[in-house]
């Protein structure tokens, strides 16, 4: 989760000087969304650890 930000700014910053990029901006999409439904998964089954 925290290297989300890294990716988040690189997108921004790259908008910013006009430079598109649907790649950077899927993958990311796509990290979050996956990180939403992995985290709870993983803090669910290593609770009882």
């Amino acid at each position: 989760m925290i290297a989300l930000a890294a990716g988040f700014f690189g997108v921004v910053f790259g908008n910013r000087f006009g430079v598109q990029s649907p790649d950077a901006e899927a993958v990311l999409l796509l990290s979050s969304v996956l990180c939403i439904l992995s985290l709870p998964l993983f803090i669910s089954l290593t609770s009882g650890l």
